[in-house]
């Protein structure tokens, strides 16, 4: 699992570096997320996507992989999932848009029939294709920033979508900005729903484009018991 994501790093990475020669605005971005709840689930995740930027309508290319580790009964389940997408960005001014189709391919410890609710944020309940697709706003200028993201996998037939607002609550010397706001996501799939309201806390540099985030909510499913939550997240363009 590790080397096939290692491959799919190499591969993306060199892809952007040959279609640089032809245009000299593809970069790349990763991403890291780490969550824990009082229920004791772990969810650790790590992508990278290339594309050129830009306004108007560019190609995008990525990988995602994730590892959950979660309790089922007297067993401790560990599930990993690598992601490769590929689709298409829209940049418009004051944010962007972008779709993308990929497969996610998993491996669980434990034999669990079927597709697992609990680690629905992480995305990917199954093996199966997934469709994706988001927007970000950043304004022209104004303080408020939302995001909104959606996937679905249809193998496990589930969906994860997320929605978050902030705004500017002070601008840094240094040329970055601190931001403040609030998120909610729903999970829905096979015998399972949950909705999960947080707060979140950014602080963005301007110099490279680093956003480093520290959010905390509460997990509420349908049926058992809810979990409060802690998460960071960092988002690293590289040109």
């Amino acid at each position: 699992m590790v080397r096939a994501f290692v491959k799919l790093t190499v591969a993306v990475v060199s892809m952007t570096v040959s279609v640089s020669h032809a245009s000299a605005q593809w970069g790349v971005t990763a991403l890291g997320v780490g969550e824990w709840d009082t229920n004791e689930t772990l969810v650790l995740l790590a992508g990278l996507s290339a594309g050129p930027g830009g306004s108007g309508l560019s190609p995008l290319v990525g990988a995602q992989a994730s590892w959950v580790r979660f309790e089922t009964g007297d067993a401790d389940v560990s599930v990993r999932t690598i992601r490769p997408y590929g689709g298409a960005r829209y940049g418009f001014g004051s944010g962007s848009a972008y779709g993308t189709l990929g497969y996610a391919f998993q491996s669980r410890s434990e034999d669990i029939e079927g597709p697992i609710g609990v680690i629905g944020s992480a995305g990917d309940t199954d093996d199966g294709a997934v469709v994706s697709g988001g927007v970000e706003y950043w304004g022209t200028g104004g303080p408020l920033g939302a995001q909104a993201l959606a996937s679905y996998n249809l193998g496990g037939e589930s969906l994860w979508t997320r929605g978050r607002v902030t705004t500017r609550v002070s601008s840094l010397s240094s040329g970055g900005q601190v931001r403040l706001g609030g998120e909610v996501a729903y999970l829905t799939g096979d015998g399972y729903s949950i909705v999960q309201p947080g707060g979140v806390v950014a602080w963005h540099r301007s110099t490279n484009g680093l956003i480093l985030s520290a959010g905390a909510g509460v997990k509420i499913p349908d049926e058992g018991d809810n979990a409060t939550y802690v998460k960071a997240e960092v988002v690293l363009p590289f040109h």
